[in-house]
């Protein structure tokens, strides 16, 4: 079964497994558009300040 995790800044949300969907969910996420299309990520941020975005499909896939 597909659930929905709402993006902040989007009225749409990305679709993933129902599998997924607890440990993903935990997370705020949001999309951001790149070059090959809009993408589901989250922000991570460091204790210097500096920010890493994580692309949903990265975690699932577990590429770090």
């Amino acid at each position: 079964m597909v659930k929905k995790i709402e993006l902040n800044n989007s009225n749409m949300p990305a679709l993933v497994d129902e599998e997924d969907y607890e440990w993903l969910n935990q997370f705020e996420w949001e999309a951001i558009e790149l070059e090959d299309g809009v993408h589901a990520v989250r922000r991570v941020i460091y204790g210097d300040g500096t920010y890493q975005w994580i692309l949903m499909e990265d975690m699932i896939m577990g590429i770090d």
